[in-house]
């Protein structure tokens, strides 16, 4: 006989619910999380002084010795505009992108000065990345960046 264990997995956000910017998702699959974007959300008009408004990742920090990576899905602000702030609070992070988000990506980090880019991977429609408790794919799709 065979056991089967189940993992448990929660699903949540600590940003972009309700809200067009700040997209932030988090899986956990058992003790491994798995982070979905980065973004930032540009701030209201009465918000005086703040250039922008980022995801609390104070969980994040708490748990980082059991995040998996960070998995950006394409390039727009509202998924990447966090990244450069979640590499300084968690610099043993990974962060998994396509080519065209990595361009856009290191773009914006070299205008705020991070030559470092040992933390990125590139993925296509082809990579299949195995963890310990789960495997990830991806899928080509079109999304427009004007």
């Amino acid at each position: 006989m065979v056991k089967e264990m189940k993992e448990q997995v929660k699903v949540f956000a600590l940003g972009g619910v309700g809200e067009i910017g700040k997209n932030m998702y988090v899986v956990e699959v058992g003790d491994l999380i798995y982070v979905l974007d980065a973004g930032l959300k540009f701030p209201e008009q009465e918000m005086y002084g703040i250039d922008h408004v980022i995801p609390d990742v104070s969980y994040l920090e708490k748990n980082a010795h059991k995040v998996v990576g960070v998995f950006i899905t394409h390039g727009h602000e509202d998924h990447i505009g966090a990244i450069p702030y979640i590499m300084n609070k968690l610099p043993q992070v990974k962060f998994y992108t396509n080519k065209l988000a990595y361009l856009f990506i290191r773009e914006k980090l070299s205008e705020k000065g991070i030559k470092n880019l040992e933390q990125f991977e590139l993925y296509d429609e082809t990579t299949l990345l195995t963890f310990e408790n789960s495997s990830i794919s991806f899928f080509r799709t079109t999304h427009s960046i004007p």
